[in-house]
């Protein structure tokens, strides 16, 4: 992901700085998923709160 960032050109860096935020605040949990031997998300609790927020 450094990389990544890095390789942004420097005229292109405004428009990228959301995601680059984004990305830099969340980059522990966005790299365990790969890194654990069984691949889980939390896509069935988000589903739950959607659905319960939804109802509400």
């Amino acid at each position: 992901m450094v990389a990544w960032i890095n390789g942004i050109p420097q005229n292109q860096r405004e428009a990228w700085k959301k995601l680059v935020n984004a990305v830099t605040g969340w980059r522990e949990e966005m790299l365990v998923y790969f890194e654990t031997d069984i691949l889980i998300t939390n896509a069935f609790l988000e589903t739950i709160n959607r659905l319960a927020r939804d109802n509400n």
